[in-house]
């Protein structure tokens, strides 16, 4: 099937029967990057005429096989209207009976676009965390603003999860404690601990700036931590660096109950934890787990380049990671490549950054 999309590929859809013969040849085979360039082909109408919902089929076929840009471009169909919603209600449904549902955002989107009810969606999370493509803790927040469990409840299970080493349970937890005072309705020993263990994140599976906010206040009075300048001083910088304005106060309060030594100390910690958390420090991390051999990681770091997320567009540097990530057994990140050859003139075999 690679080489088959790979003939199908270089030749021009537009003018070419036989190359689109190719295409459809591997995308009926099962082969994701060969699926998004059928879609592509259906939404542009280059060798066939032009049909949005033809389109959108194969975005979620490919999509529910891991290719971000299918999912991308799906959603992009629906959100402009050209493709009726109906259609991946139909492939929802399916695909949790089937229990092959592997995109994360669906669940959400139908529930959003009121297609599908609570329970629907319920059912359609616990396939994809069975799957392994999301934490059991993914939409519990969700639930508990939609009423459909209390917030004890809710903590309760993210305890549960976070003790078995979750981390993004431990930043749901930690986010509901941070905005519902749950730690002293609950009276939970742990709280603290918990939230300590969510600010500690770097890969957030939530939003950790009432957290960051709590901590520095805690840290500051030695309530339920032992109390630490320091660490308050990080904590305080990490919530204002992420939008909480009252923590800019904060910080300026503390600077001058800090000796010069503490507060330079204080500083060199929050900038560390802000790479960290910047592009560049989740770059680093995706390099480490592609040196691992995770596929995954390669394309997201490719992404990561072509997009701009971390400094200018780097297509070269992007080449060279969905390479890698082809290399190391991801078809998906073929439709990358071909897409950075048609736009820059790189070649399959030699992309440029590619170290060949």
């Amino acid at each position: 099937m690679l080489d088959t999309f790979r003939e199908a590929d270089r030749r021009d859809l537009a003018d070419d029967p036989g190359a689109l013969a190719l295409l459809r040849t591997a995308a009926d085979g099962g082969l994701p990057a060969a699926q998004t360039r059928l879609g592509m082909a259906y939404q542009w109408g280059r060798g066939v005429e032009r049909d949005y919902e033809e389109a959108a089929h194969w975005y979620r076929l490919a999509a529910n096989q891991g290719d971000p840009k299918a999912g991308l471009l799906h959603d992009m169909l629906l959100a402009s209207g050209l493709a009726a919603p109906d259609g991946l209600w139909s492939f929802y449904v399916e695909a949790v009976r089937a229990r092959t549902l592997n995109v994360p955002a669906w669940p959400d989107a139908l529930l959003g676009m009121g297609l599908i009810d609570l329970q629907a969606c319920r059912e359609g999370v616990a396939v994809l965390a069975a799957n392994g493509k999301i934490s059991p803790a993914a939409y519990v927040d969700t639930y508990v603003e939609m009423g459909a469990i209390a917030g004890t409840e809710a903590a309760r299970q993210l305890r549960e999860l976070a003790a078995k080493g979750d981390g993004a349970a431990a930043c749901k937890l930690g986010e509901l404690y941070a905005t519902h005072g749950l730690e002293l309705a609950l009276g939970d020993p742990d709280a603290t601990r918990w939230l300590v263990a969510a600010g500690e994140q770097d890969e957030a599976s939530a939003d950790l700036t009432p957290v960051w906010a709590l901590l520095g206040r805690l840290y500051e009075a030695g309530q339920g931590v032992p109390r630490d300048p320091i660490a308050a001083y990080v904590y305080h910088g990490l919530a204002q660096a992420h939008g909480d304005d009252s923590a800019a106060v904060d910080l300026a309060a503390m600077r001058p109950q800090l000796s010069g030594a503490d507060l330079a100390a204080a500083q060199e910690r929050l900038e560390a934890r802000l790479v960290a958390l910047s592009g560049e420090g989740r770059l680093a991390r995706l390099a480490a787990r592609v040196q691992a051999g995770d596929a995954d990681a390669a394309v997201q770091a490719g992404i990561f380049q072509e997009l701009g997320i971390v400094g200018d567009p780097d297509p070269a540097a992007a080449a060279g990671w969905y390479l890698q990530a082809v290399e190391l057994g991801s078809p998906g990140a073929l439709n990358h490549l071909a897409n950075l050859r048609t736009a820059y003139a790189f070649d399959y075999e030699s992309p440029p950054g590619s170290g060949s």
